[in-house]
């Protein structure tokens, strides 16, 4: 998140070998990613909820939507 453009960044990708493990991983995923982004951004007062929302937005849909055109 502090060293690439948040336009390139997906928020969670994996090889899924298991379908049963994708959406526990990708909660996990969601629950991490919300605790660093008000730890390491909101908290310090480098980013306000609306921005650290969008940026998660970003990472778990938007992105990852344009990047594989769903």
């Amino acid at each position: 998140l502090q060293a690439v453009p948040k336009v390139k960044l997906i928020g969670y990708y994996s090889d899924m070998y298991k379908v049963e493990f994708g959406l526990p991983k990708f909660n996990m995923y969601r629950r991490v990613l919300a605790r660093v982004l008000a730890r390491d951004f909101v908290e310090p007062g480098l980013m306000d909820e609306e921005a650290a929302v969008a940026t998660a937005r970003l990472l778990l849909r938007e992105n990852p939507k344009r990047i594989f055109g769903v």
